[in-house]
């Protein structure tokens, strides 16, 4: 067994993916712990295997991705809702920002409502998409971060540009990226070895229509 790395959690509980191989048959189980110490309670089987997908919580359901789509559960358990199904390809990145789910299904960003729908495309990256972050301020439109698995680093604005912070680069990928409200930082990492620098950038950038 191996517990998916995406811990998340609410004020008095975490919760994530345990993921078995038993005889060669992978699956996952969603799982609560409180935070005080104990052990671990299973909330539901997950109906595919989630491996190392992203793994949200709003802190009322539950949202995570697995090899066949998305899928959604309360806190507390029950049924499992599956908001996209896709027959031959995962979404790998999440993110949340409102009443929105954001995914990326390989080098495109879409959202969809958290009660589930129609998904919609709102950007399409140069590269695999291989982080995302939406920086939701109240009152304003969303702003699309994410990295690339060829170093790029893009935004999607508010008013509807794509803006790069960094471009290309084909010895590099960016494995996490965010947005402080003032600066961009990214981790970037080389992909033939183990060395990761953060990086940050403030001020004006490439804007792109």
């Amino acid at each position: 067994v191996y517990v998916n790395s995406m811990l998340r959690n609410v004020p008095s509980n975490g919760y994530f993916a345990a993921n078995y191989n038993d005889s060669g048959v992978a699956t996952s189980e969603i799982k609560r712990v409180s935070l005080g110490g104990g052990p671990a309670v299973v909330l539901a089987s997950a109906p595919q295997y989630i491996g190392l997908q992203d793994f949200l919580t709003d802190g009322a359901r539950l949202f995570w991705a697995d090899r066949y789509g998305l899928r959604s559960m309360s806190i507390e358990g029950g049924a499992i809702q599956t908001l996209v199904a896709f027959p031959d390809m995962a979404p790998s990145q999440l993110a949340l920002g409102g009443n929105s789910l954001y995914f990326s299904f390989g080098n495109e960003i879409r959202r969809i409502s958290k009660i589930g729908g129609a998904s919609v495309i709102l950007a399409t990256a140069p590269e695999v998409i291989t982080d995302l972050y939406v920086y939701a301020p109240q009152g304003m439109p969303p702003e699309l971060y994410w990295g690339e698995a060829n170093g790029g680093v893009r935004c999607l604005d508010a008013w509807g540009f794509q803006r790069t912070f960094q471009d290309s680069m084909n010895d590099r990928q960016i494995s996490a990226v965010g947005f402080d409200g003032t600066r961009v930082l990214w981790i970037d990492c080389e992909k033939e070895g183990f060395t990761c620098v953060v990086k940050a950038k403030q001020g004006a950038a490439e804007a792109v229509q």
